[in-house]
């Protein structure tokens, strides 16, 4: 019922530990890999996973949409499972593969991904303030091309613009990078580019653009089901921390399906994680 895609570009050893733990789990599920080479050599992991061509990509830059979509295409000319998640080489498993399809099987939605309107005629939070100064075309971004500019220099080295692509007929919307989607969505994002040329355009100038072609894609496009319940378990302060031992209670008891980022050294964490997943399946 499920199927993966892989971002990586670095810790071979836990990369290949997380596909033989979604093995056991999913029966060896059909697995696309982007690895990025210029980062570091390409893993050995197990024959059932694919790897498509590599882009050299960086954080906060459109380059990962194209990994993702580039993987998303070879995963769906390969795979007739009706589902793929997104993970990246430092995400997990934490529920059992049975009952994530069994809520698969029982919500009725096409993809689950985090997902919010960004509109700065109504939004008045910080959240979408950031955001529409980053998407709406207030300002272009152009630290991805200075190689090493992290994005706390963002507003120095920014220039006005002025107009946008958005409008109350096609509408901007923000959220996660991650996502878990059915073949329908699946197929509205590989034809995205096409159908909005200008977002692709334009969203090769802004910040975080992974943060919001997905989620602009999939909401404007009708019949598209979408539910905004993530399913990942992380915590924030204020960016992604990573996850050890003593966070493994709340992950279990929350309403996660995979978690990021763990902690790849902390061995004890990821047996007990293998644990837990041995456990429900020989139930």
């Amino acid at each position: 019922m499920m199927g993966f895609v892989l971002l990586s570009h670095q810790n071979g050893p836990q990369t290949r530990r997380l596909v033989e733990c979604l093995n056991r789990a999913y029966e060896t599920p059909p697995i696309v890999c982007h690895h990025d080479i210029s980062q570091s050599p390409r893993p050995a992991l197990p024959p059932n996973v694919r790897f498509v061509d590599s882009l050299q990509t960086r954080w906060g830059h459109f380059s990962l949409v194209e990994a993702t979509l580039r993987a998303l295409a070879m995963y769906a000319s390969i795979s007739d499972r009706e589902w793929v998640t997104l993970l990246s080489g430092a995400d997990y498993p934490v529920a059992p593969a049975r009952e994530v399809c069994r809520q698969l099987a029982r919500d009725e939605a096409d993809v689950f991904t985090e997902i919010r309107r960004v509109d700065p005629m109504t939004g008045v939070d910080q959240w979408t303030k950031l955001r529409a100064d980053r998407y709406w075309g207030t300002r272009m971004w152009i630290g991805h091309i200075l190689r090493g500019l992290r994005p706390r220099a963002q507003k120095s080295i920014g220039f006005r613009r002025y107009g946008t692509i958005f409008d109350e007929r096609f509408r901007c919307y923000a959220g996660s990078q991650w996502f878990t989607a059915n073949r329908r969505a699946v197929s509205a994002l590989l034809t995205g580019a096409a159908r909005f040329p200008a977002l692709a355009r334009r969203y090769r100038w802004v910040f975080c653009a992974d943060e919001s072609y997905v989620q602009t894609v999939l909401g404007n496009t009708d019949g598209v089901r979408i539910s905004p319940e993530l399913h990942r378990y992380q915590i924030w302060k204020p960016a992604p921390i990573n996850l050890r031992r003593e966070h493994l209670p709340s992950m279990l008891a929350s309403d996660a399906w995979f978690a990021r980022k763990v902690d790849g050294s902390d061995m004890e964490l990821l047996d007990a994680l293998d644990q837990n997943a041995r456990a429900a399946t020989n139930k």
